[in-house]
């Protein structure tokens, strides 16, 4: 208790230590914290855990075919950029000069700019509605040539939707004990989470919604008791973290992955280190001793600050750690849950997620609520004492799981696209 104690006051003081002026910027929580997400469930647990560990993969099969061809994969997307740029005036050019610039380094018969800008213009819209697409100017440079209009910041609408890009990873290891309505749990989680397409820019003013990836140390400290002898119980619980964290942008992954330089993603980022904390409040009611129901309130509040260097200035021989004037802040959410045992039966099913998309709406251009988040559903069956098969829902996707001692795996898909994913891990 006294290390949980001692991390406590320490990310205490450097969320202090950040301007009370500073822009709060939306981020979001991807630790699984289990049990403490729902504390007042704490109350009925005994167990503990030497040692677990799980991994996932999910992605679009989008996204593995542009890792395999990127050349191919973006055939669509070349056609919606040169139908857009071939659509374009002179005040677009005198604003985007230089992405005209590293157009022209491609290939010498873009048009150059002289003292007629009318003339100008239309040869622009006749070499995006000729050349461009010609087989002369090459399926290669073609795909160079949208990297570079996406690097410039040049993002035509609708073009997420011809090209998916979701690919989260995820490693994570824990251990922990819950008795007597006390638990803890401490684990180190490594993720990427990516943009939901690779042709899709989310921005709310000068912040921008990219490509993170991340590395999180992190307890849980939850209580519980009951109020009603088995009945009524309520619960709290913390989540203390030091973080590390860079984000990327889809450009910076397009053109890493057509220079096969795949390193080169992390050569101009700025890499955040800081610290952040969680509260979680909770209320279980059973009617029933085999049946249960929990009501939420997550994240209430969840705030992170940083200290961070850039790496152009590492490169330059210029290595300094700023500030971060941002305060980083998930979004609260209210949940209800629900559990029920029956025989070799067992159903798991929460609502969630719809607070917390709420304000990510009002503060993100381009973001629709989206009802298939909101639900997550797992119905298990025991084949037998060792053995458990169970069909699940969540977040938009579909899964066939089974758990086999302390080993568990999850293969799944997405309802809204063509992805795959699988999920394993293993509890001592």
């Amino acid at each position: 208790m006294k290390t949980a104690k001692e991390i406590a006051i320490f990310i205490f003081a450097v969320l202090c230590s950040f301007s009370v002026y500073a822009d709060v910027i939306l981020t979001k929580d991807n630790i699984d914290h289990g049990v403490f997400s729902s504390p007042a469930r704490i109350v009925d647990i005994d167990k503990t855990t030497p040692f677990g560990f799980k991994a996932e993969l999910i992605s679009d099969i989008d996204e593995l075919d542009f890792l395999n061809d990127p050349v191919s994969s973006f055939e669509k997307a070349s056609k919606a950029v040169a139908d857009y740029l071939s659509e374009q005036g002179s005040d677009f050019w005198y604003k985007h000069s230089n992405l005209a610039s590293d157009l022209a380094s491609l290939d010498p018969s873009f048009p150059v700019k002289g003292t007629n800008e009318e003339l100008y213009i239309k040869e622009l819209q006749e070499y995006f509605s000729g050349r461009f697409l010609s087989d002369e100017y090459g399926d290669n440079n073609r795909t160079l040539a949208v990297a570079d209009v996406f690097d410039n910041g040049v993002y035509p609408p609708g073009l997420e939707k011809t090209m998916g890009g979701d690919m989260d990873l995820g490693l994570s290891f824990f251990g922990g004990d819950i008795s007597n309505g006390f638990g803890w749990n401490v684990g180190f989680d490594l993720y990427l989470d990516s943009a939901g397409s690779l042709l899709s820019n989310y921005t709310d003013g000068d912040w921008i919604y990219g490509n993170d990836l991340a590395g999180i140390i992190y307890a849980d400290l939850g209580f519980a008791t009951y109020v009603i002898d088995d009945v009524l119980a309520i619960g709290l619980s913390v989540s203390p973290e030091l973080f590390f964290r860079t984000t990327f942008l889809n450009s910076d992954i397009i053109n890493a992955r057509m220079e096969n330089q795949i390193l080169n993603i992390f050569t101009q980022n700025n890499y955040y280190f800081g610290a952040g904390i969680g509260l979680n409040f909770g209320i279980m009611y059973k009617p029933l001793d085999n049946l249960s129901l929990s009501f939420d309130l997550r994240n209430a509040p969840a705030i992170k600050g940083a200290i961070y260097f850039s790496a152009a200035d590492v490169a330059s021989g210029s290595f300094s750690l700023r500030p971060d004037e941002n305060i980083y802040f998930t979004p609260p959410d209210f949940a209800v849950s629900v559990k029920w045992d029956y025989d070799r039966w067992h159903i798991e099913g929460e609502i969630n997620d719809w607070v917390s998309q709420l304000i990510w709406m009002s503060k993100v251009k381009g973001l629709d609520f989206k009802w298939w988040y909101i639900p997550d559903i797992r119905v298990a069956y025991d084949v037998s004492d060792g053995l458990t098969l169970s069909l699940l829902y969540e977040n938009d996707m579909l899964g066939l799981g089974f758990k086999c001692g302390g080993f568990t795996a999850d293969l799944l898909t997405k309802l809204d696209r063509f992805a795959i994913g699988i999920r394993m891990g293993y509890v001592m």
